[in-house]
């Protein structure tokens, strides 16, 4: 699957917490910028992602994938710009069951895999 995103958003905008806004009914751009350039995966049970590449049209700062209370997670073969700056190039917090494989991102990005939260685990 070949994807391109319009980009040009900075590194800081991977910090920002989405609201939970679970009673209205999700629009398209409701949250604003989100965390990530690419896939913001939140609230997923048995996600598998596989054979993705990104293209953004400007540079971003963003990961390109951000996963967030995420059970069941596989992200196999992806390839996307990194940048310097980045906070990371795939960032997971409190993912519970990852399993990564044949990550490449361009030698830019500083750090490929950032994992935060006390729920991470990873599959074996």
């Amino acid at each position: 699957m070949d994807l391109q995103f319009a980009g040009g958003l900075s590194a800081p905008h991977a910090l920002r917490i989405i609201e939970e806004r679970e009673t209205e009914y999700p629009q398209f751009r409701m949250f604003g910028p989100l965390p990530a350039y690419g896939f913001f995966c939140r609230h997923v049970r048995g996600l598998h992602l596989e054979n993705i590449r990104f293209a953004t049209v400007a540079p971003d700062g963003r990961p390109a994938v951000v996963a967030e209370d995420v059970e069941g997670f596989t992200l196999r073969t992806l390839d996307a710009p990194g940048r310097p700056g980045q906070h990371a190039f795939v960032w997971l917090r409190d993912v519970r069951g990852a399993m990564l494989s044949k990550l490449h991102a361009e030698p830019e990005s500083p750090v490929l895999v950032r994992v935060d939260g006390a729920a991470n685990t990873a599959t074996r």
